[in-house]
């Protein structure tokens, strides 16, 4: 339910499905489900919100009103800012998020919508920042951290 309020939450603009054009006052939630007011079936399709520019800033894949399958948060030059999967609204596999000029700012795999495995993060340049190990959602182990070295 928290994952579907979330989404209705960054589709504060315009929704688009299909292709028609779905204002958000349109979505409700009901029964932990995306539904179009007034209407019986959950929604199918590609939810998307523009920037004010009219470039997309995130598409969702809804299946029977639940987010299922990817999700792409975009920065306005069209870059991925951030990408995540998600099986029945719950995040499911490898989350990545991105620096605006395109390189790999972290990754860290999920189950069940909760963390599972090593989170990586990584500098700018591309080089691994810091570890964190995750096992159902909880911090497991030793946090490893590589210091940035500055120029004098």
């Amino acid at each position: 339910m928290k994952k579907l309020l979330a989404c209705l939450f960054l589709l504060t603009s315009v929704v688009g499905f299909s292709e028609e054009k779905i204002s958000i006052e349109n979505i409700e939630v009901r029964q932990e489900k995306l539904f179009i007011k007034g209407e019986e079936t959950p929604i199918t399709g590609t939810l998307e919100k523009k920037y004010p520019s009219g470039k997309i800033e995130a598409t969702l894949e809804v299946v029977d009103g639940k987010l299922n399958g990817k999700t792409y948060i975009y920065y306005e030059t069209g870059i991925v800012k951030k990408e995540e999967n998600y099986v029945n609204s719950l995040m499911e596999g490898v989350v990545r998020t991105y620096y605006p000029s395109g390189r790999l700012l972290s990754q860290v795999n999920f189950k069940n919508d909760k963390e599972e495995g090593l989170m990586k993060g990584y500098f700018e340049t591309g080089k691994l920042e810091i570890e964190i190990p995750y096992e159902n959602g909880q911090v497991t182990g030793i946090e490893k951290k590589t210091m940035k070295k500055e120029k004098l």
